[in-house]
């Protein structure tokens, strides 16, 4: 059961107690530039995972690299990382301690997490938001969320039942007020647990998904038209399509022709649906015999496409319809946006430009830092005109050479640089 759950977040060790200079792992940043980032940002691990260093340098195309201050839940006696009601408890009770120890009116706290982390993490924010706990400055993106609500493992069992074997009783738990994202994959047995368990194909796509898709962290298409989004309150999910299924995965790392794949995909993509994965409510054996009747069509109709798409015959898809217009944030790199602007509305702007030059130069995308470093540079200009027009140059420059207004300045700009070099070739 551990290994099934496994997986979620990568690691990043951070010292308990660093002294100045700050040392995390492939960054190094000076105390007072820790102080300034006001962005924190907790990664709570999936069940039986110990992660490498600096992984998080990689994940979801290395967008987390924009947080300079990460904590790991990575001690196994403060949270043991089993599958056990124990584990849970454990780990709620700690990452509930980290988050009230930041003041929410100067610091906004971010949650990286993922499988069983998830339900960890959600018993940790609720524990949160009952203390009275500012939770506007929470934030939370959750990968592979074995607490997907309605599909989920936990989703699948009652309130009152253990989970899948475990002493974990069942039910996804509700996230409280905050801003949250939830990112699946299409085919994540953990998000997506099979609804009937006498299906022999529920037993192949748990090994094949959890092998191909639950882990697979590395980097997300939030731009794929075929992606599901929907929006529950203020959690907005993203189940990702994934042009070829875990199943057929073998094949595409063997070389096997496209079109081959295509057919076979067509026959197996309504077989695998057929386990009830996309259906919400709990554990059944079979489906009804009207479901079942349902699922013979799709399989039927996709041995026809599978002939045409080998014939050469097969028509052209329909594109997908225009996704919904979503107001909340539907990506990571929008959530660390967010994040930033939380920070900007809790801390001003004086010093925003130069958090914010820093955290997106260390992006991969070099062009896109330097449009919205910019942009947030020209935003403080307009703000400290008064003092802009007292000198002979405008903009971020006078404020790295003005001694008087903002003293901290000068060090939060010197800061970023070493960081920067270091964030930029973590190896």
């Amino acid at each position: 059961m551990a290994l099934l759950l496994a997986g979620g977040v990568v690691d990043h060790t951070v010292p308990a107690a660093p002294a100045i200079p700050v040392v995390q792992q492939h960054r190094m940043l000076s105390a007072d530039a820790v102080e300034l980032a006001a962005l924190a940002l907790f990664a709570v691990p999936g069940a039986g995972v110990q992660f490498p260093a600096g992984a998080l340098d990689t994940q979801d195309g290395g967008v987390w690299r924009r947080i300079q201050d990460v904590t790991v839940l990575n001690d196994p006696v403060r949270y043991p990382g089993s599958v056990t009601a124990a584990s849970v408890d454990a780990g709620a009770t700690w990452l509930t301690e980290l988050l009230a120890a930041r003041d929410p009116a100067t610091t906004v706290s971010a949650i990286n997490t993922g499988s069983f982390g998830g339900r960890v993490a959600a018993e940790a924010l609720n524990r949160l938001a009952a203390t009275g706990y500012d939770m506007s400055s929470v934030f939370g993106v959750f990968y592979g969320d074995s607490n997907s609500p309605g599909t989920g493992i936990f989703a699948r069992y009652g309130p009152d039942e253990p989970t899948f074997g475990s002493d974990v009783l069942g039910g996804a738990i509700a996230l409280p007020d905050g801003t949250y994202l939830r990112v699946n994959r299409e085919y994540d047995p953990i998000a997506y647990f099979p609804r009937y368990l006498f299906n022999p194909m529920s037993w192949i796509q748990l090994a094949a998904g959890f092998v191909f898709e639950h882990s697979r962290l590395q980097d997300f298409d939030f731009e794929d038209p075929e992606n599901v989004v929907t929006v529950d309150g203020n959690v907005v999910t993203v189940r990702v399509h994934s042009p070829v299924m875990p199943l057929l995965m073998p094949l595409k790392l063997l070389g096997v022709p496209t079109q081959f794949i295509d057919a076979l995909q067509a026959i197996l993509q309504p077989m695998v649906e057929s386990t009830g994965m996309y259906e919400t409510g709990r554990i059944q054996f079979l489906p009804s015999p009207q479901q079942a009747f349902a699922h013979l069509q799709n399989i039927a109709a996709g041995f026809a496409r599978a002939g045409e798409i080998l014939a050469g015959t097969a028509p052209t898809p329909e594109p997908p319809s225009a996704p919904p217009v979503v107001t909340a944030p539907d990506t990571t790199t929008e959530i660390i946006d967010a994040m930033e602007d939380r920070d900007a509305e809790l801390n001003g702007i004086t010093s925003k430009p130069q958090q914010q030059a820093l955290a997106v130069a260390s992006d991969d995308d070099e062009s896109d830092s330097e449009e919205r470093t910019f942009e947030r540079a020209e935003f403080t200009d307009s703000v400290d005109d008064p003092d802009a027009s007292t000198t002979p140059e405008p903009g971020p420059e006078v404020a790295e050479t003005d001694p008087g207004p903002e003293p901290s300045e000068p060090a939060d700009t010197a800061a970023p640089t070493s960081r920067d070099d270091d964030g930029a070739d973590p190896e």
